[in-house]
C-alpha cells in the first residue's frame, strides 16, 4: 500500500510526483500527513496545505496518527510562487579531501563539530567533511538558491560573502560509513521544528524519556533504514548557533533525497528536471563568476589598509577581500594543475603498459643512488683532503 502525492503546480494543473510505501512513511514521522506537507513543501518551494481532494478542505494534521493513516491520494495546494527542487542538487556529493580550499572547510567543520562525528562517538581522523549542497555545484548555485526559496527563511543575498558552497552552515562532520551513505543519498538531514513538523512529530532515540529537545537536526535514512542504527539519531549540539546548518540547505536536499527515492515514474523526473533548467540552472549559468569568501578569510588583520580611500569602490577591508579571492583562486588553480599533472602521468604509465607504483618505484631507486653517489663523492673528497693534510705536515 502506497500514499499517492499530486502538487498544484499551476492554477488548477496537478502532478502526480509521488508514491510512498505507507510503512516507510510510518517509520520516519508520527504524523505523516505532517510529513507530506513539509516534503510537498521542500519540493516545490512554496508553502500550502495537504487534502484529500484537488482543492478540498485541509485535513487535520493533529489528530491523524502513524497507525491511524490510511494510503491513498493527497494533494498539496501551493501558496505563491514555486521554486521547485532540482532533482540533481544532491548529485556528486563526495568529501573534501581534495584541495586546499577544502582542506581549510574541513579543518573548519571540524572545530564547530567539536572533532567527532555529529551522529556517532567517531573521532574526526576517522571521518569526512560532507557538503550538504554539494561542493561541485558551486557559490553561483547557493546565491540562485537565495534569490529563489530565500524569503522563505527570511535569508537575504547579502549574507553570501560570508555563507558561500565552503562555509559551516553549508557542511558536517561524519564518520565515513555515515558519510559513504550520505553521498549515495541513502540518507538526509531533517530540522525541527519547521513550518509543517514539531520536534515531536519524529520518532526520537536519544531520550531517556522519550521526550524531544526544543530544537532537532535528525539524520534519516531512506534505503535500508533498519541496518543503521543511527536512523532518526539527531546530531549532538555543536558551536555557536550562527554556525549551524542552515534548514535552507536541509529542506531542499532533504526533498531531492525523497524525490529521487519514490518519485512516481520517468516523466515526472523529466519534468522537474526540465523546471531546473529552466529556472535555478539557467540562473546559476547568466551570473558572473563568484566572488565569494571562505568564513576563515573574513575580518582577517593582514595588516594596514593599502588600497586607496579616494577610490570611489574603497571600503575598509577591501584590499583583505582582494587578497583572499586571489588566494583562493591560487590555490584552486595549484590544485587543478596538480589534479591534471597526475591524470597525464596516469595516462603515461598506461600507454607504457606500467602501473603508477612501479614508475614511482623507479624514480626511488634513481634518487636513492644519486644519493649514494653524492655521498660517495663526499667521502671521497674527504679522504683527499685528510690526505693532502697528512702529507702537508
Amino acid at each position: 500500500m502506497s500514499v499517492h502525492l499530486h502538487i498544484e503546480v499551476q492554477d488548477n494543473s496537478w502532478l502526480h510526483i509521488l508514491s510512498v510505501p505507507l510503512a516507510d512513511i510510518r517509520g520516519l514521522c508520527h504524523r505523516p500527513l505532517k510529513w507530506l506537507r513539509f516534503v510537498s513543501f521542500a519540493i516545490c518551494g512554496a508553502r500550502g496545505d495537504i487534502s484529500m481532494t484537488e482543492g478540498g478542505d485541509t485535513v487535520d494534521y493533529e489528530n491523524t496518527l502513524a497507525a491511524e493513516f490510511q494510503a491513498g491520494h493527497y494533494y498539496y495546494n501551493a501558496q505563491g510562487p514555486r521554486h521547485f527542487v532540482d532533482p540533481e542538487v544532491i548529485e556528486n556529493r563526495h568529501s573534501s579531501v581534495y584541495t586546499l580550499c577544502r582542506q581549510d572547510f574541513r579543518t573548519r567543520i571540524a572545530q564547530r563539530d567539536r572533532h567527532q562525528c555529529l551522529f556517532s562517538p567517531v573521532p574526526w581522523n576517522y571521518c569526512e567533511a560532507a557538503h550538504v549542497i554539494p561542493h561541485c555545484k558551486g557559490h553561483n548555485y547557493i546565491a540562485a538558491l537565495v534569490t529563489g526559496r530565500g524569503s522563505l527563511y527570511g535569508v537575504k543575498n547579502d549574507v553570501l560573502e560570508e555563507h558561500g558552497i565552503n562555509s559551516v552552515q553549508n557542511g558536517l562532520l561524519m564518520n565515513k560509513i555515515l558519510h559513504s551513505a550520505f553521498e549515495q543519498n541513502h540518507c538526509a538531514l531533517l530540522k525541527t521544528p519547521n513550518f509543517a513538523l514539531r520536534t515531536d512529530d519524529i520518532p526520537y532515540l536519544d531520550g531517556p524519556d522519550g521526550s524531544a529537545p526544543d530544537a532537532r537536526c535528525t539524520l534519516q535514512f531512506v534505503h535500508n533504514a533498519l541496518s543503521f542504527p543511527e536512523h532518526n539519531r539527531d546530531a549532538r549540539p555543536s558551536g555557536p548557533e550562527d554556525d549551524q546548518l542552515w534548514s535552507l540547505f536541509t529542506d531542499l536536499t532533504y526533498g531531492a533525497v525523497v524525490f529521487q527515492k519514490w518519485f512516481a515514474g520517468d516523466a515526472i523526473r523529466a519534468w522537474f528536471r526540465s523546471k531546473a533548467a529552466e529556472g535555478i540552472l539557467a540562473t546559476v549559468a547568466a551570473m558572473p563568476p563568484a566572488q565569494v569568501l571562505h568564513d576563515d578569510e573574513l575580518g582577517q588583520d593582514s595588516g594596514p589598509e593599502e588600497d586607496d580611500p579616494n577610490d570611489p569602490d574603497w571600503t575598509p577591508g577591501t584590499h583583505v577581500l582582494k587578497a583572499a579571492h586571489r588566494r583562493s583562486a591560487e590555490e584552486e588553480g595549484a590544485a587543478r594543475l596538480s589534479q591534471a599533472l597526475d591524470v597525464i602521468f596516469m595516462i603515461q604509465c598506461f600507454m607504457r603498459g606500467t602501473t603508477i607504483e612501479a614508475e614511482l618505484k623507479k624514480v626511488q631507486d634513481v634518487e636513492e643512488r644519486a644519493e649514494q653517489r653524492r655521498k660517495a663523492e663526499s667521502r671521497a673528497k674527504a679522504a683527499a683532503w685528510c690526505n693532502a693534510q697528512a702529507a702537508y705536515e
